[in-house]
């Protein structure tokens, strides 16, 4: 699944550079802060034969939604969430059709502890003092971190445990 979202991704930047290179433009990528490594690796094989050809904000797909709502003068989005590049296409924000391209997943993932034991009870462990997730109100792995704290019934006691990321 990884080598083909690279590939689309790859495909989909080489596509508007061509567009953007007749017309000796930069190409503006809002990407969400999960698209970074992957993206950072792409723009880097495609600076080779386009130099200085990308410019890439990183952040929350919330917050660049909002960027884009707003005018913002992004040529592509790769957002955690679907529902926000849907949303701009039914707003008149997007000239082509939306693309999936990977999906995620929620993990919880320790450097001490293995939460393969207990699953998600090991938030319950008394020596887990701080759960860091992304922040719900930007953030789509940040409402889902939420939701699945609440539907296994944690929610309640963890939630003075959440540090909230920005992205």
């Amino acid at each position: 699944m990884r080598k083909r979202r690279y590939w689309l991704v790859v495909a989909i930047l080489f596509f508007a550079a061509d567009i953007r290179a007749q017309q000796n433009e930069k190409i503006l990528i809002a990407a969400a802060s999960d698209m970074k490594f992957a993206l950072d690796s792409v723009i880097k094989v495609f600076n080779l034969s386009h130099k200085g050809a990308v410019g890439v904000t990183y952040s929350a797909s919330g917050k660049l939604f909002e960027q884009i709502s707003n005018g913002a003068p992004f040529d592509l989005f790769f957002s955690a969430d679907i529902s926000f590049p849907e949303n701009l296409r039914e707003k008149g924000f997007a000239l082509s059709e939306v693309h999936t391209y990977g999906v995620g997943r929620v993990v919880i993932w320790s450097k001490k502890i293995d939460p393969s034991k207990e699953g998600i009870k090991t938030l319950l462990q008394p020596g887990i003092k701080k759960i860091a997730i992304a922040n719900p109100q930007h953030a789509p792995y940040g409402r889902r971190a939420e939701e699945a704290l609440k539907y296994y019934g944690v929610y309640d006691q963890v939630k003075e445990r959440l540090v909230l990321g920005e992205n």
